[in-house]
């Protein structure tokens, strides 16, 4: 790797730098190393050479901003293919999960964005699976509902959403503001339920999973409204706890967090392109009672409405 002294595969040192404290290797074998973190977030812009097989103790998201690679994983004694990768590309490397990089590029050039399970909560042990974490109440994200792995799949940005969260967690974490730690959870998080969204069954022609898509357009042209799953129920003559496992099993997650997670988003919006205080804010997504929604706001989020706000726009708080 060349940034900032962390050594290329020949195990040299960049020119003008000596090795990254932030990453480190130990010998796992006589094939392969494992690189630890020295934080339980890292994001840093790289230009990659090839790189040998290696793990981490932790979760690894790349982006490809340049040039080819071709890339391989090797877990729980699988072996998979090299698959070839370009601009545009991200992917996801599980938890001790053995990976290399071979065939780059001479301008290959990538964003790695690493972290632990510490990042998103608190977990049993630090040992974490991206499954796992997706377990955390904050996520609540069901594995069971994906048509197939993130591990070892080969995602497209197409509308170039995803880089703009790299991007914008490099810019977080090289300024190291305070609250940082917050922000980087939250691109975090973002950037997987975005990508783990794409893996979601497409059920299109069925009936019962066109009831589901009913109910999100409903969620999202009524969500500053007093809705319930119940009431939409009652309203369309739907069975309660038939659609309530439905919309579960299509999404990924319970009409409540669905509800929360788009009222949210449209906070967020409200909070970094407009002067509304917090609480005319919290009335435009749908919550009369601001404290709940401040509540609502860190537990999603990671942060206050007010932080938020700040952090994100470089600016001063927000009027209550």
């Amino acid at each position: 790797m060349k940034i900032e002294g962390v050594a290329d595969s020949t195990g040299k040192p960049n020119e003008n730098s000596g090795f990254n404290p932030e990453i480190s290797a130990i010998k796992a074998n006589s094939n392969s190393k494992t690189l630890l973190i020295s934080k339980n977030c890292v994001v840093l812009k790289i230009a990659q050479r090839n790189m040998l097989l290696h793990n981490h103790c932790c979760i690894e998201m790349v982006y490809i901003l340049e040039g080819t690679v071709k890339h391989h994983i090797e877990k729980d004694g699988k072996v998979y293919d090299y698959r070839s990768l370009g601009a545009g590309n991200f992917i996801f490397i599980d938890y001790n999960t053995y990976h290399d990089f071979k065939d780059a590029s001479p301008d290959f050039r990538l964003i790695n964005f690493l972290f632990t399970s510490s990042l998103i909560g608190d977990f049993p042990a630090e040992a974490c699976t991206l499954e796992e974490i997706c377990r955390h109440p904050d996520i609540d994200f069901d594995f069971s509902a994906l048509r197939s792995s993130p591990i070892n799949n080969v995602f497209f940005d197409n509308d170039r959403q995803i880089l703009a969260m790299f991007e914008k967690a490099c810019t977080v974490y090289k300024k190291e503001l305070p609250g940082y730690k917050q922000l980087l959870r939250c691109l975090a998080i973002e950037v997987i339920i975005t990508t783990l969204q794409q893996l979601l069954p497409d059920n299109t022609s069925k009936v019962k999973h066109k009831a589901v898509r009913e109910i999100c357009k409903y969620i999202d042209c009524n969500y500053m409204e007093n809705i319930t799953l119940s009431k939409f129920c009652q309203d369309q003559y739907f069975n309660l706890n038939y659609i309530s496992k439905k919309f579960k099993e299509t999404t990924g997650m319970t009409f409540n967090l669905y509800l929360q997670q788009v009222r949210m988003h449209n906070a967020c919006g409200l909070l970094i392109e407009s002067d509304y205080s917090v609480s005319t804010i919290a009335e435009m997504v749908g919550y009369s009672d601001v404290s709940f929604f401040r509540v609502i706001f860190k537990k999603i989020m990671g942060t206050t409405p007010t932080e938020f706000k700040k952090l994100y726009n470089g600016q001063g708080q927000a009027p209550e």
